[in-house]
Order: C-alpha cells, then sequence, then structure tokens
C-alpha cells in the first residue's frame, strides 16, 4: 500500500468492524499493520489495541492538549468499545467535538502505524505518503492548538478569575460591529441581567463570543443584524446569539469557540429555523445557589461518580459517594440523604435486595431511591419501592428533572402503596 490516504481510509473500516467476527483485512492493509490476511480478526484487533496503547503510553505522539484528547477519545472508542455519545459524557465533550477529534484521532493513529512501517522498512516516509496538499475543513490546524493553549493558560497563571457576562457581551460586540461593518452586518447587545458571572477568564469568554458572533455575522446576509443576549439558568449562564443567515450561506465556523468551551466546562449548541440560526453558548455560573438536598450515589465505577460529580457541580445538590452495599448501610445512617442514586450491579450485594431493605426499613423508607442502571427493569424497580429509574448513560438535564421530581413537595406524600405496607 504506496498511500497513506488509501490506508487512513482502511483504518476507518477496519476500526468501524473490530467487533466483527467476519471481517477480514486486505491484504495491502494487513501488511502495514503487521497481520497476515488470514488472522482472526480477534488477531487483527488485538494489534490495533496495541498500537492505541503505544500512543497512550508516550512514544513519538507530540504531548499537544489536542493530541492527548484524540488519544482519549481513541481509546474510549475503539479499545472501551463505547459509544461517540457515551465518549461524549465521559470526556466532557460535545457529540459534535468528539465526532470531528475522531477524524483527526483516527489519522494520528495511522500516521504513528505508517511512521512505524515505513522504519521498519527503512525508507523515508516522504517518498511514499500523499497528504493532501490542502488541510481537511475538520483537521486542528496549528493556530487553533496555539490559540486553544495560550487562552487555557490564563486559567492556570490567574485561577479563580471570572468573568462578567455583560462586559464581555459589550466588549465582544464593540470589536464585532467594526469586523462586521464591511459586510454591512450590525451587532445589537440586548440588555440582560447585571448579576450574571460565570467562571471563565474574561479574556477566554470574549473570544469565545466574539468567535461566535463573527461566525454568525459571516453568514448573514448585508443589511441583517446579529444579536447577542444572555439569561441565567439553574446552575449556568446562557448566551444566545441569533441572525438570519443569506439564501446561500457559508458554512459556519465555529471550531475555535468550541473548543475553548470544551476545556472549560461549557457547551456550544446550534439551532436553525428556516433562515433564523441561533447559537446557544452555556457557561458555568459563578455564583453556585446554596444547598438544598444531600444526594448519596452507591455506585462502583468511578467514571460514573466523576461524572455524576460533574453533572451536580454549581446545583443545589451536595454530593457523596459509596462504592459497595456493605458501605451504604452506615453511609445512610451517618449522613441521612435526602435522596439515593443507585446502581444495581455493585460488587458485593444485589441493588435489588438493597432496594427491597431500604422499602422496607421504617428508618429508611421516606428517602427516595431513584435506580440508575444498564439494566432496564422499570416495573420491578418502582415495585420493589424505587421513585424513579433512569437508563445509563444518564444525562445531565434528566438526572436533575430526577431530582426535582422525587423532592418535590407532591412527592413526598406517602403513596396508597406505602400507607398498606406494614
Amino acid at each position: 500500500m504506496d498511500s497513506f490516504e488509501s490506508f487512513v481510509e482502511e483504518l476507518k473500516d477496519a476500526l468501524a468492524n473490530m467487533h466483527d467476527p467476519d471481517y477480514e483485512l486486505s491484504n495491502a492493509f494487513a501488511t502495514v499493520l503487521r497481520a497476515a490476511r488470514g488472522q482472526s480478526q480477534g488477531q487483527a484487533r488485538a494489534r490495533l489495541l496495541q498500537a492505541i496503547e503505544d500512543l497512550r503510553s508516550g512514544g513519538s505522539a507530540p504531548t499537544s492538549l489536542n493530541t492527548r484528547r484524540e488519544i482519549d477519545v481513541l481509546y474510549h472508542r475503539f479499545s472501551l468499545g463505547l459509544t461517540q455519545v457515551a465518549t461524549a459524557h465521559r470526556l466532557h465533550m460535545s457529540l459534535r467535538t468528539v465526532q470531528r477529534t475522531q477524524h483527526r484521532a483516527i489519522r494520528l493513529l495511522a500516521r504513528s502505524i505508517w511512521e512505524t512501517r515505513q522504519a521498519r522498512l527503512g525508507s523515508d516516509i516522504s517518498e511514499t505518503t500523499t497528504e493532501p496538499t490542502t488541510p481537511l475543513a475538520d483537521e486542528s490546524p496549528e493556530w487553533l492548538t496555539q490559540t486553544s493553549a495560550e487562552l487555557a493558560s490564563l486559567h492556570r497563571v490567574a485561577p479563580g478569575v471570572q468573568a462578567d457576562i455583560c462586559s464581555a457581551i459589550e466588549g465582544a460586540a464593540r470589536i464585532a460591529r467594526v469586523a462586521l461593518s464591511a459586510r454591512q452586518v450590525s451587532v445589537a447587545a440586548i440588555e440582560s441581567p447585571e448579576d450574571l458571572s460565570v467562571t471563565l477568564h474574561p479574556t477566554v469568554l470574549r473570544q469565545i463570543l466574539l468567535t461566535a458572533i463573527l461566525g454568525l455575522g459571516q453568514i448573514a446576509a448585508p443589511g441583517e443584524d446579529v444579536s447577542i443576549s444572555a439569561k441565567r439558568l439553574q446552575n449556568t449562564v446562557q448566551v444566545i446569539i441569533q441572525g438570519r443567515s443569506a439564501p446561500l450561506p457559508t458554512a459556519l465556523d465555529l471550531v475555535l469557540a468550541e473548543e475553548l468551551l470544551s476545556g472549560q466546562g461549557g457547551r456550544l449548541s446550534l439551532r436553525q429555523e428556516n433562515d433564523l440560526v441561533t447559537v446557544l453558548i452555556d457557561v458555568p455560573s459563578a455564583s453556585s445557589p446554596p444547598v438544598s438536598a444531600h444526594v448519596l450515589v452507591i455506585d462502583d465505577n468511578q467514571d460514573w461518580i466523576s461524572l455524576y460529580e460533574s453533572y451536580l457541580a454549581g446545583t443545589p445538590y451536595r454530593m457523596s459517594h459509596v462504592t459497595s452495599g456493605q458501605q451504604a448501610s452506615k453511609a445512610i445512617e451517618a449522613l441521612r440523604p435526602d435522596v439515593i442514586l443507585l446502581d444495581v450491579m455493585l460488587p458485593d450485594a444485589d441493588g435489588w435486595d438493597l432496594l427491597l431493605d431500604l422499602h422496607n426499613d421504617p428508618d429508611t423508607r421516606s428517602i427516595p431511591v431513584i435506580i440508575s442502571s444498564v439494566v432496564w427493569e422499570e416495573g420491578l424497580a418502582t415495585s420493589l419501592g424505587a421513585r424513579l429509574h433512569l437508563r445509563k448513560p444518564v444525562y445531565r438535564h434528566d438526572l436533575l428533572e430526577a431530582f426535582e421530581r422525587v423532592l418535590s413537595p407532591a412527592a413526598s406524600e406517602p403513596s396508597e402503596a406505602d400507607a398498606d405496607t406494614p
């Protein structure tokens, strides 16, 4: 196989068929991978997994922030076999960012394998690699890597600095008005609440807003307005940027804004209704509401515990956790949680037994229990005393909504089934 690009395409196909026992490698691809064409898919899969592990352990790969993210996506998608949605939750990235990063990650893996092969052959890779002369649209350009690293470093040298949303909007709008004047696109900063502050460095926040405003301004028809406003949500501040696109708009470039947000705990989403385009930017609020409820998580999976902690950061919920059924009883007695989030797949106990014990014990019956598990047995869960059942992967909105439901005054009233329980 003389073409690097051909190898990349075959690598994509091989990764997509990692678990297909009938998938067969081409002769050329097997040669580069150093796998015999007649080898089982399991043996070929082992070679690909080893190549990913080589990247994770260091090797010759660069150590930039973007490269580490690409390797993380490779590991979660293909070594752990997670879906793109589950990978996005594990790595606290948007689905679009995972998809774009996966594209770059596969090329990174291909480059590592290809260079190993070329070194083995003792030839110069430049003589056989046919790299494109122009960068792909979703490749990570050098300016993006440098800008992301520079702006992210502001948080390290100035920890704890907060940004005022209104000031950032005014500053970004002022610059955008000048930049978009040649296109005859105006920028209107709509009045927003004055007490909105977020946990981002002001320079980072203004760059995010400016990137989004300019991106929307570039696809707007001459004479159109781009508006920008903000509002407080439960534990985030949401910035809304709207504009109407031209009949034949160019692609909306928000790569920099997405990259900066994903590294700071924020999120960017895009909506379009006819020609009205809306960019929604959610950033963590600096003012956390007072704690109103204590959540006890009973789950042995550290990844899920970390995810729940990130979900509840800045919310009215304080979280504690234990990893076994044996620890649960002591924790409940000591903490007296307001709500319990229970996984039924525990290492030392059956979660269903634990749920039934909690429901039958007069001291714990009043504590609402929410089952969170890959096992979907909603009827069984409610019959044993659970208030709600969430299927993993759990989304942040669904988790917070579940807490609100079971902790509402109406939910605290005893049901007929509870009243009849001896």
